[in-house]
């Protein structure tokens, strides 16, 4: 039911409320698994397939209020976890994916989906009228052989583009200049959100494992020269952990210099826990916080913090003490 509603890797729990190769659209869409969620979700309470990892509502506030239409406004299609430059579709010791990734996993925690996208996605097709966003991301790189261009093929996009903003999260690696200038020709309205999670060369190759910062940057900035605003939306969005934490305030110049909308900053989450906020690093995380704050007003850069950097750990900890 949202971008957050997938199968925790670990887990046995099955979040999906139906199958698209079983049944059509409506009978999903109008089904009792779906009208129950939006009942309780209309009511204030989380239901029990929303509550997975990851989900912003169980970190920090409750559920708001929502009122449907008939059919949804906003898509999101997830990519195959397959689908990513950066380890290919079966990452090695040789050959990686990026360290804060599910699919660093190795077997147990990575688990290969098969890609059903040219099945499911025409089956949308009677919805497309209705909608005003498709958010194409998913764990992959939608511009990884060029599937973000092949997705809006099989569901119908170019007849209502006028209507519809596409959204979609990468990387930065791939968008040289000719496949910028088809994407922000064929999506005349987007929303671009840049994932970079660092502010310098050795942070990145750490992370993304790719040597490639400078040429990252040179792609977003030069997205930022040929976007037109404000129908071409961009953000400069970064996962922290404790390998790039010590670059958080950086990253905001990175989206200064990027004329950003706003700049977007969420503690990682996954498998890797070596890497997360914990009870022990709290308090770094909190004050690190405080300064992109400071810096954002100093840059007068807009900010959107998804949750707390901290979870709220270090405030439950000063409770405990006292």
């Amino acid at each position: 039911m949202c971008c957050f509603q997938r199968p925790d890797p670990i887990s046995t729990e099955n979040p999906y409320i139906g199958n698209l190769l079983d049944d059509s659209f409506d009978a999903i869409w109008f089904g009792d698994e779906a009208e129950t969620i939006r009942r309780q979700t209309a009511e204030g309470i989380l239901a029990k397939k929303c509550q997975v990892p990851g989900c912003p509502y169980l970190a920090n506030r409750k559920p708001q209020k929502i009122h449907y239409g008939e059919y949804p406004n906003f898509l999101e299609i997830d990519l195959p976890n397959t689908h990513c430059n950066v380890g290919g579709a079966e990452p090695s010791r040789e050959n990686p994916a990026c360290i804060m990734c599910e699919r660093a996993g190795g077997p147990g925690i990575f688990k290969p989906e098969i890609d059903r996208l040219a099945e499911v996605i025409p089956r949308l097709r009677n919805i497309v009228s209705s909608l005003s966003q498709i958010h194409i991301q998913g764990i992959a790189e939608p511009f990884y052989k060029d599937i973000i261009f092949q997705v809006l093929d099989w569901i119908g996009y170019d007849a209502h583009k006028d209507q519809i903003t596409i959204s979609t999260t990468t990387n930065g690696t791939l968008l040289k200049p000719a496949v910028r200038k088809h994407y922000l020709t064929r999506c005349p309205r987007s929303i671009t959100n840049f994932s970079i999670d660092a502010a310098t060369p050795e942070t990145f190759k750490r992370i993304r494992i790719f040597d490639c910062f400078d040429r990252v940057l040179e792609n977003l900035y030069a997205f930022n020269r040929e976007r037109i605003r404000p129908r071409q939306f961009l953000r400069v969005t970064n996962n922290l952990n404790i390998l790039n934490i010590h670059e958080a305030v950086a990253m905001v110049k990175i989206a200064a210099d990027a004329d950003a909308e706003y700049v977007e900053f969420n503690p990682t989450d996954g498998f890797n826990t070596s890497i997360l906020v914990n009870e022990q690093n709290c308090g770094v995380f909190r004050r690190v916080q405080d300064d992109i704050i400071a810096e954002c007003k100093r840059l007068n850069v807009p900010l959107n913090l998804i949750r707390p950097l901290d979870l709220g750990m270090t405030d439950r900890l000063v409770q405990i003490t006292l």
